[in-house]
């Protein structure tokens, strides 16, 4: 869809904040390295805090997380490991013995 608007996010039909704020009240993990080269973090960071101000009239801030890592476009062990551990919270999924 981008790439037939010429790259340009202000030619897509939708507004990125809007999504995310459309996701309220249900969580969402943001996952937003500071030299991804792919997404610009100030865009992210802009679209994040225009849906937190939606969480905060729904009175569930903290069902919102993000997190701005160092690093470029990527998803390294360390940081897939703090979504999973965001994830397990949400579903209150608890590791069964064998």
């Amino acid at each position: 869809m981008l790439a037939r608007r010429d790259k340009d996010p202000r030619k897509l039909p939708f507004d990125f904040s809007e999504v995310l704020a459309a996701i309220a009240p249900r969580h969402l993990y943001v996952h937003a390295p500071l030299s991804d080269t792919n997404f610009k973090v100030d865009s992210a960071r802009r679209c994040v805090d225009a849906a937190k101000q939606v969480y905060g009239l729904l009175d569930v801030e903290p069902n919102l997380v993000a997190v701005y890592p160092e690093g470029k476009h990527g998803f390294p062990p360390d940081q897939r490991e703090a979504a999973y551990r965001f994830i397990d919270k949400v579903l209150q999924w608890r590791p069964t013995e064998n």
